[in-house]
């Protein structure tokens, strides 16, 4: 059995820009009735965080990876593309937002429920 020797720890930070792009834009005023405020969709993302990093950090998800984010309370979907601006700086590029219950995303999408 291994000895231990002792521990050592340090704090990671992840920060993530979000930006859309306009097809996310054209996309957040087509749905009958309700306008998908971009409030909303950094709320949705904003709660989405917590689970990306964790996805991150497990080896789940990679920069390049589309991730799609589903709010089960308001059926707010987001697709998105997590990027790379620097070594230390994420950018999820939100590409396309829909209000759809059931909503799947395509294969290969890693989809995070908040």
């Amino acid at each position: 059995m291994d000895a231990v020797i002792g521990t050592v720890s340090d704090k990671v930070t992840i920060s993530v820009q979000i930006n859309k792009t306009k097809h996310a834009g054209d996309r957040q005023s087509r749905h009958d009735h309700t306008q998908i405020s971009e409030n909303d969709i950094m709320n949705v993302a904003d709660k989405a965080i917590p689970s990306i990093s964790k996805a991150l950090l497990f080896d789940r998800i990679d920069v390049g990876d589309y991730i799609h984010v589903n709010d089960k309370k308001s059926a707010l979907n987001l697709i998105g593309i997590l990027q790379e601006k620097s070594p230390y700086n994420l950018m999820f590029v939100v590409m396309t937002v829909m209000i759809k219950p059931n909503f799947v995303a395509k294969q290969g999408t890693y989809t995070i429920t908040v």
